[in-house]
């Protein structure tokens, strides 16, 4: 089942580093805030795999779909979950296409008067 949710990073975590027995390892978590109805609520998500590092380089304010899973486990009769995101597409990245090149040494254009008038003699301040 493939979980996502859509929301701006309203926090970012520092990265958790260890050494394990497998070697290495990084987690990044951050804070999404998502609309739920009415409400507005809150979700750590946590990275840990060799994604962690671009993770963690998000930024409050981002907007982004980010795909996750949900996992349990049990310890001491106590339950603790998980929720890995695995994957996200941040609102305004760039992507793989070039961006089309702009009009070169092309002036900028002042808008026009609204009433209509050309000169100063309306001026706003």
């Amino acid at each position: 089942m493939k979980n996502e949710v859509t929301g701006v990073v309203a926090q970012v975590l520092p990265i958790e580093r260890g050494m394990g027995q497998r070697g290495p390892w990084a987690t990044a978590k951050i804070v999404i805030e998502y609309e739920a109805g009415r409400y507005t609520n809150k979700l750590m998500l946590e990275c840990r795999t060799n994604k962690a590092e671009e993770f963690a380089r998000l930024v409050r304010g981002q907007r982004g779909t980010f795909y996750y899973d949900v996992t349990s486990r049990e310890y001491n009769d106590k339950w603790y979950h998980n929720v890995n995101c695995f994957d996200w597409k941040i609102e305004g990245a760039p992507s793989a296409a070039p961006a089309a090149p702009a009009a070169p040494n092309a002036p900028a254009q002042a808008p026009a008067p609204a009433n209509g008038q050309a000169g100063g003699e309306d001026l706003p301040f």
